[in-house]
């Protein structure tokens, strides 16, 4: 457990590929990765948490934007805003890769945005084929609800 980010802590841009983590926790925010730009591929997170002296960002936290490819969030929690994800800017979920799918499941806050929570816009895509036909297995799964996005034009 540590104050600020239970593993990464950064000021600048973090990049986390084919990656797991688990079991971390941090007092206030981010219960894993801190960063200004946060992009997650191919990797797993589960089971951390933020803010026993009140947080938000169960898993990871960004003050500008998170982008998330192919991968896992499970069991995440935050007391306060994001059970998996807290943005204070865009976020970007995709699911791109045969037999993959970005998963977002049992993830709770004490607040808004069950999996994410952001002050910017949410995008959520699935790669389709050449055709534009949505191809089933590359889709994006969300257990429980989910998001809440403030988002001023």
């Amino acid at each position: 457990t540590n104050d600020d980010s239970g593993a990464i802590s950064c000021r600048e841009k973090v990049t986390i590929i084919d990656s797991t983590i688990n079991n971390c926790s941090a007092l206030w925010e981010a219960g894993a990765i801190r960063g200004t730009i946060v992009e997650i591929n191919n990797s797993t997170i589960s089971n951390c948490s933020s803010g026993e002296a009140g947080g938000s960002g169960g898993a990871v936290f960004a003050t500008e934007s998170v982008s998330v490819t192919d991968s896992s969030f499970l069991n995440n929690t935050a007391t306060a805003f994001g059970g998996a994800i807290y943005s204070e800017g865009v976020v970007n979920v995709f699911s791109t890769s045969e037999g993959f799918c970005t998963s977002f499941v049992e993830n709770t806050s004490g607040g808004a945005g069950g999996a994410i929570y952001s002050t910017g816009k949410i995008e959520i895509k699935t790669e389709t084929l050449g055709d534009g036909t949505e191809q089933e297995k590359f889709t994006t799964k969300f257990s429980g609800i989910i998001l809440y996005i403030i988002y001023r034009y």
